[in-house]
């Protein structure tokens, strides 16, 4: 990987191993990028400091996200609070500075030893000869074994794949994870475990996909690279006042993957490979939190489908998709929810163009 200007942002509430393991990985392969932490409490800074040694570091908290809003003039509300989705302030403050390449990782996750992991990223989004992917029921599954937070319910066990020609490049490049798998709740209970956990210990192969045009996969935001251009589309969704916690990744996820196909570029899957080492976590805890999101995650993906696209940027495509969720809301036993995302996503918009 050719040195780039590059941008990695943690959403963290604790001292956490994966910071120096990271940090180790990104200098041995001779990166330095700017770091970025969200954090709600900042009891956990000097720790944090310690373990990104030899890389530039800032802290957004509650205090300095509070700050920017009032001399940005913008509503706060438009970032959530006491919530994941909270990673999203990182894309105003970054949007400006033209970065090459960002990267969200999660603070429980931690890098292959010697595995340039940055340039995995990177050789996906930019160089890699990848395979296209695509599913008879328009869903891929990105993960080799199970069903990841995300894919619908309804339509498991019924995905035929078809590999298709090869193509190089992407905007958004979701790097898989061993140990623990990205799922939902139920599924952890379904596999018997009462802490929100549950252990594959098989290897995933090292090798990347690029999702076809008109197809979606679940999104998940722990290891995610992606290029600055997708931000006007990459809202991280808020609404926990609408249930709407535990899946803002896979809804954004969703929403880019319309608007890419429709503008003729690619997301690709597999590379680079973290390890997920989560925290023990109630599992009724989780499902109560999930339950209404994973309800809506079954029917917006065809609502999704059923808008046509005509705009040539992403903010543009995104201020439509908004326009067309709101115009079916109604079809939706969520349309208080629809109606809220839609008019936070029209807000966002709004932002990054002032902020551009």
């Amino acid at each position: 990987m050719a040195l780039v200007k590059a941008c990695v942002v943690f959403c963290t509430i604790r001292p956490s191993k994966s910071f120096a393991l990271y940090a180790k990985n990104f200098l041995e392969f001779g990166h330095k990028p700017d770091i970025m932490i969200v954090d709600e409490e900042g009891n956990t800074r000097k720790h944090v400091l310690d373990a990104l040694s030899g890389l530039d570091v800032e802290f957004y908290g509650t205090r300095e996200r509070k700050e920017w809003f009032r001399t940005k003039n913008v509503d706060s509300s438009i970032v959530p609070v006491r919530s994941t989705d909270v990673i999203g302030f990182s894309l105003l403050m970054a949007y400006p500075r033209e970065y090459d390449m960002m990267v969200f990782l999660d603070d429980d996750t931690h890098p292959l030893e010697g595995y340039d992991f940055l340039g995995e990223h990177w050789d996906n989004l930019n160089y890699r000869k990848l395979r296209v992917i695509s599913s008879s029921n328009k869903w891929v599954n990105p993960h080799p074994r199970k069903y990841p937070r995300g894919y619908p319910y309804s339509l498991r066990n019924s995905d035929l794949y078809r590999e298709e020609e090869y193509k190089i490049g992407s905007i958004l490049n979701m790097g898989l994870w061993e140990k623990i798998p990205d799922l939902n709740a139920l599924d952890y209970l379904f596999y018997g475990s009462l802490e929100g956990r549950y252990e594959d210990l098989s290897h995933i192969p090292l090798v990347s996909h690029i999702l076809c045009r008109g197809n979606y996969m679940p999104l998940s935001r722990m290891n995610v690279g992606f290029l600055p251009k997708i931000i006007p589309a990459f809202y991280q969704c808020a609404g926990k006042e609408y249930g709407g916690g535990r899946y803002g990744d896979v809804f954004s996820g969703l929403f880019l993957e319309k608007i890419s196909s429709h503008l003729g570029d690619n997301i690709s899957f597999g590379q680079p490979i973290c390890i997920h080492d989560k925290e023990p976590r109630d599992v009724f805890g989780d499902i109560k939190s999930e339950i209404e999101n994973i309800k809506l995650n079954e029917e917006l993906w065809m609502m999704l489908d059923k808008i046509e696209l005509s705009g040539n940027s992403y903010s543009f495509c995104y201020e439509e998709l908004a326009d067309g969720l709101l115009g079916n809301k109604n079809e939706s036993i969520f349309s208080d929810y629809i109606a809220y995302l839609a008019k936070k996503m029209k807000e966002w918009v709004k932002i990054t163009e002032e902020l551009e």
